[in-house]
């Protein structure tokens, strides 16, 4: 009777185990989309940084015409 409650506790363990991994993986895979969010964002800040003084140019060009 021992050795069947040893094993259903090493079972029960073992399940244990298991959810705490899943859990694991699921915010590794939260971390990774993260990341790319974060990705997505520096490239947006690098177009608008990049586009920045095209629009300075024009503004400024729109302002010597109007003068």
């Amino acid at each position: 009777m021992a050795l069947l409650v040893g094993a259903m506790a090493l079972l029960v363990d073992a399940i244990a185990l298991l959810v705490g991994a899943m859990a694991l993986l699921v915010d590794a895979i939260a971390l990774l989309v993260d990341a790319m969010a974060l990705l997505a964002d520096t490239m947006a800040l690098l177009v608008d940084t990049i586009a920045l003084p095209e629009v300075g140019l024009k503004w400024h060009s729109n302002t010597n015409t109007k003068q």
